[in-house]
């Protein structure tokens, strides 16, 4: 592990101390962690760190715990960043990117993100084997339509 599991622990990485604040589990099975960073000469920072599971190839089973994290994210400030992992770095986050970057463009007002093959082929540039699996580009088009309705409700 690269951060304590429990609110109150911490843990040393040289001269690196992080401490993990705070543990909430969402009823999709999301986990939000809220861990501080501090080292020696540096001021201390917060880092809001998001878990979900789903299996190496697949997809999960319903689109909100995707949807729930995409709504934390749009909390964020502008400008801020955030990073995206699993084990190769191309399936599920790849998908988690692609619906998140199309989402982003589509709520900005450009239409053309639409085209969700086109966006693939395009990020594939930048990061090869984006989305693995026909599964995988087909959860890409649940997650967005199920965003859209629940945004387009709100309004």
């Amino acid at each position: 592990d690269y951060f304590p599991s429990r609110p109150g622990e911490f843990d040393n990485f040289g001269d690196i101390r992080v401490t993990n604040k705070s543990l909430q589990h969402s009823r999709f099975g999301v986990s939000k962690r809220v861990l501080e960073v501090e080292s020696p000469g540096h001021e201390a920072f917060g880092i809001e760190h998001f878990q979900y599971s789903w299996t190496d190839f697949g997809v999960p089973r319903l689109v909100e715990p995707v949807l729930e994290i995409f709504e934390e994210l749009y909390k964020l400030q502008p400008g801020c960043s955030y990073v995206v992992h699993c084990r190769a770095g191309i399936g599920r986050s790849g998908t988690f990117i692609t619906i998140d970057h199309i989402l982003r463009r589509i709520l900005s007002g450009d239409l053309s993100a639409v085209n969700v093959a086109d966006v693939v082929q395009y990020l594939r540039q930048q990061r090869g084997g984006l989305v693995e699996t026909n599964e995988q580009y087909w959860f890409c088009f649940r997650a967005i339509i199920k965003h859209l309705e629940c945004f387009l409700a709100q309004k």
